[in-house]
């Protein structure tokens, strides 16, 4: 499967809190956007 690198903007608020609790669990932003698009487009 290819990459595609693509930016997205984020209240710094908004990223600092999903960092406080994604990162406890191992979680990075990437695989998490990936989860979510693809939760989205199933819908």
């Amino acid at each position: 499967m290819a990459v595609q690198r693509v930016n997205i903007t984020l209240e710094p608020e908004l990223f600092e809190e999903f960092k406080k609790y994604a990162y406890k669990k191992g979680i990075t932003i990437s695989p998490f956007v990936q989860a979510k698009i693809k939760e989205f487009i199933e819908e």
